[in-house]
């Protein structure tokens, strides 16, 4: 292991959406019915009267019990940082509590919940 395989964004991107793929059943979007798209009433030349759906961000699909997600994506970036943290700690031999102790205390302040089980269920080797 080395420092190296910390994950980047698109790694981290890609892993928090098999995440929620994993836990959530995708749903044609009904604002916009699976396009991606809403009719805007703009008569702007640009747009040909279509603008991204701001339900589901243009994907055409939502998840069922989306109201969980905000919570469960805190819940998986503490946890993701929390596995780097670990990563570091096993490359450099530093005290992985001592180094990952200020982060939980961090992420608590601002309620971000905390689950240091879910670190160890990522994709981290």
């Amino acid at each position: 292991m080395d420092i190296q395989s910390v994950k980047t964004f698109e790694q981290w991107s890609e892993d928090l959406t098999d995440f929620l793929n994993d836990r959530f059943e995708k749903v044609e979007c009904d604002s916009c019915d699976g396009d991606g798209n809403v009719r805007c009433d703009c008569d702007c030349p640009h747009c040909e009267n279509t603008e991204t759906c701001d339900v589901c961000w243009g994907d055409g699909y939502v998840y069922k019990g989306a109201e969980l997600i905000p919570q469960l994506i805190r819940s998986y970036s503490a946890a993701s940082v929390i596995a780097d943290v670990k990563k570091r700690c096993v490359f450099t031999g530093k005290d992985f509590l001592g180094e990952v102790g200020p982060l939980i205390k961090h992420f608590r302040e601002f309620r971000i919940p905390v689950d240091v089980r879910l670190a160890d269920q990522l994709k981290i080797h």
